[in-house]
């Protein structure tokens, strides 16, 4: 039985890694034909990638139904209903919520590209780079109220049961910001070695940066409104509230990991990937400590601010480092001396065993994983 086991294991890993393969190939075949085949197309690349992206999901919950229509035809109702008391065959919780999150980013991109289309026509005194960030923001509104309604049946610990309850001053915020922004620093300079390495050796291609090509010669006041006040709002009531509080069943501490790293996958590109994690677990453990929301949406804001706008304002060269070099010395004092009450660092002992094969083994996850490695080797090839 174990050699079978096995067996089965490498098999799933092999058909992952093909399905992965196909996909990017069909990736490429789909934003080709839209190139080619639109003569419009080859003058709005943004479009003709939204559009590309948007197929790419479709295919994707396709591919989920067929599977789950594959496995019920498979065994008839009676048996399928005695395989489900007796050994507890069902979707899997971070299935489940992976599948909802893919199917909120297929609603909202669909949402945001409607918008972007129409805001494309209109002649807006708005260039391109600027209608993409307002869509941004849209989306992270759509991600929140959309994944609400699919999973509103998942069995859930309101924060304030079990939270901390401690005051948050405004010294303590800055503790954090400074936390994250050392934090972020490390991870952003990890990254950008890691990308630097796979454009250069790799795919050949020059290393510009995700964030810097998506706010890149914006207006301060669409990002002051798209980026530092609603994505904020939106996407810490999703990842530090619903989702959160859908994954406190396991304990604190797996919630507070599992939720950031799917709120790193959502952005789907490995330049936010690592610092967008620690973005979450940081705002995850102030949620739990003082119960309310608003403190992290507070930071989340700050951080927004000074990424997208205040750093613009900084001189590149030596002023730069000598920032971030500020930046990751005070992060590293405050945590030496303050992490035991800045961080949760142990659950309690009554929580739901949390089984991390059965759980990351689930369709659901299985496709949010796909689309995301797909999702980020398209943002380093293009």
């Amino acid at each position: 039985m174990k050699m079978d086991s096995k067996i089965r294991n490498i098999f799933w890993i092999f058909i992952s890694i093909g399905v992965v393969v196909i996909f990017l190939l069909y990736k490429v075949l789909i934003l080709s034909l839209l190139m080619n085949g639109i003569p419009i197309m080859r003058e709005h690349y943004d479009i003709a990638n939204l559009i590309a992206n948007v197929i790419d999901i479709i295919s994707i919950i396709i591919i989920m139904l067929i599977v789950a229509i594959v496995i019920l035809h498979r065994k008839n109702s009676n048996k399928l209903l005695e395989l489900y008391e007796e050994n507890n065959l069902r979707m899997k919780k971070i299935s489940r919520i992976s599948g909802a999150l893919l199917i909120s980013m297929l609603l909202s991109s669909i949402l945001s590209g409607v918008v972007l289309v129409i805001m494309g026509t209109l002649n807006l005194p708005l260039d391109m780079q600027s209608i993409k960030v307002i869509c941004g923001s849209i989306a992270s509104v759509g991600y929140f109220y959309f994944f609400r309604i699919f999973t509103k049946e998942i069995e859930k610990i309101n924060i304030n049961e079990i939270s901390l309850n401690k005051k948050f001053s405004v010294w303590d915020g800055i503790g954090y910001l400074l936390v994250l922004l050392g934090g972020t620093t490390i991870l952003s300079g990890i990254t950008d070695i890691i990308l630097e390495f796979i454009k250069r050796y790799l795919v050949h291609t020059e290393n510009v940066g995700v964030v810097e090509n998506y706010i890149g010669n914006v207006p301060a006041w669409i990002l002051l409104v798209c980026v530092v006040i609603i994505s904020p709002v939106f996407e810490e009531l999703l990842f530090r509230k619903v989702l959160l509080e859908e994954l406190l069943p396991y304990g604190k501490v797996t919630a507070i990991l599992i939720s950031s790293m799917l709120f790193g996958m959502l952005h789907a590109n490995l330049e936010q990937f690592l610092y967008t994690i620690f973005m979450g677990i940081v705002c995850a453990n102030i949620v739990l400590i003082t119960g309310k929301v608003r403190y992290a949406i507070y930071l989340h804001m700050a951080f927004n601010l000074f990424g997208a706008i205040i750093s613009g304002y900084i001189p590149s060269g030596r002023y730069t480092i000598l920032t971030e070099i500020i930046f990751v010395i005070s992060a590293a004092i405050i945590v030496i001396l303050k992490a035991k009450t800045m961080f949760i660092i142990k659950d309690e002992a009554n929580v739901n065993k949390f089984n991390f094969k059965k759980e990351f083994c689930g369709i659901g996850f299985i496709m949010f994983m796909v689309y995301w490695i797909i999702s980020c080797v398209d943002a380093i090839a293009y």
